[in-house]
């Protein structure tokens, strides 16, 4: 049958902490779009997640609106395909995927929730005209519960519960799909025999073929960051279906099984999932519960300890001010005994400024009474002055009464010499 498809989806499938990032970033160098708006790397995932952004949140948004989430292992409620919120998720991944991949032929995505909403991306990849195409990733369960018991607290038995779900959902839901699985040891021991095999099985071409990509694949992975690494007798302890679900996927990997044994795993699985599935309600409703008592006293040991926290920086603070009222204590104290000093200095000043002011006072007082006394002296010399000039004017007065008398008598004399002499003439002319 000719295939009209002009554009093609690979969907990563597989639990969380199985390899699908290292998968997917390989995928991608040999020229499978990712999209533009990718997850960034993370402590946890230094190499990065190579996830959508966008994909994610309408996956995370739409699992919480149906009362579940991506470590739930219950199944999703019945008949959730066609509640508003599914049909919102349709649209939305709709409207992504057209924005991010519209020009491209082939394209990846991954996330593990894809697992369990497989049936909604067949709807869209259907109103796309999308041709699908699915890789399962596979690690040991045991790698994968250790991996999350050291992220996330999860215990290794709820783990394996969780990886068994997901696989067999993902497998119920691609049968009518080309697909392959993947074993993350395979990736990190030979990348190009799986990628090969996976080019083959789909069938797909890659953009860039194997040998042009070596190098870039070649300094991406590193097996170093690998970490939680099992014995090779590691699956010994698991429980019965999740051992043979490993190993028949392991056995689909290494070729030497068909998707006939997987899938008798996963009818198994479905057929008794519902015997033990209302006791895991009853003890998540207890995990839930005890989850929220533990989240109310984490919530009041935060609480507390930013209360003692902010306790200490007041108290702290308390100490710096006490500290800072010593130093101004101190300060003050050194000021007080400084003024003390100054004021003794000043009062020695004082009192050497008083004796000096009294005697500037005796000696004022001396120089009153001498200049009392030598106004008495200069009065009296004054009124001796004025004595002395009034007879002075007196004398003037008797002297000049002698002058005018002294001129009457000279003047007399001569008078009485001319006329004497006036006499003798004439008695000479006689």
């Amino acid at each position: 049958m000719t295939d009209n498809h002009t554009h093609h989806a690979i969907l990563v499938l597989g639990m969380h902490r199985s390899g699908t990032s290292a998968v997917t970033r390989v995928i991608n160098l040999l020229g499978a779009d990712l999209g533009s708006d990718l997850l960034p790397p993370s402590g946890d995932n230094a190499l990065g997640f190579w996830e959508n952004r966008g994909v994610v949140e309408i996956h995370e948004e739409l699992l919480d609106v149906l009362g579940s989430s991506w470590h739930d292992v219950q199944p999703l409620p019945a008949g959730w395909l066609s509640t508003p919120a599914a049909i919102v998720a349709r649209g939305k991944l709709f409207d992504t995927l057209r924005r991010e991949f519209s020009n491209a032929s082939l394209w990846a995505v991954k996330d593990p929730r894809l697992c369990r909403l497989l049936p909604l991306w067949q709807l869209v990849l259907n109103d796309l005209n999308v041709k699908a195409h699915a890789v399962f990733v596979v690690r040991h369960p045991d790698e994968v519960g250790r991996s999350l018991l050291a992220r996330d607290g999860i215990p290794i038995a709820h783990t394996r519960l969780l990886w068994l779900q997901h696989l067999v959902e993902a497998e119920e839901a691609t049968r009518d799909m080309s697909r392959v699985v993947i074993s993350y040891d395979d990736l990190l021991r030979d990348w190009r025999e799986c990628m090969q095999r996976m080019r083959n099985e789909l069938p797909l071409q890659w953009p860039v073929s194997i040998s042009e990509a070596h190098l870039s694949v070649e300094q991406f992975l590193n097996p170093r960051e690998r970490h939680h690494k099992l014995s090779a007798t590691g699956d010994a302890a698991l429980p019965a279906l999740a051992q043979q679900a490993y190993q028949g996927f392991i056995a689909k990997a290494n070729g030497g099984g068909g998707w006939d044994r997987i899938r008798m795993v996963s009818e198994l699985y479905s057929t008794n999932a519902g015997i033990f599935v209302d006791e895991i309600e009853v003890l998540e409703h207890r995990i839930r519960t005890t989850e929220e008592q533990w989240s109310l006293a984490a919530t009041r040991v935060v609480e507390c300890e930013a209360a003692l926290s902010k306790a200490r920086d007041e108290w702290g603070h308390s100490v710096e001010l006490l500290r800072e009222s010593e130093a101004k204590q101190q300060h003050a104290a050194e000021q007080w005994h400084a003024t003390v000093q100054q004021v003794q200095t000043t009062e020695v000043s004082l009192a050497h400024a008083r004796e000096q002011w009294e005697q500037t006072v005796e000696r004022l007082r001396e120089s009153e009474a001498r200049q009392h006394h030598a106004t008495k002296q200069w009065e009296a010399a004054a009124e001796t002055v004025r004595t002395t000039n009034d007879q002075l004017e007196q004398a003037r007065e008797q002297l000049n009464q002698l002058e005018r008398r002294q001129r009457w008598i000279l003047r007399g004399g001569v008078v009485v010499a001319l006329m004497a002499a006036i006499a003798g003439f004439c008695f000479r002319m006689i």
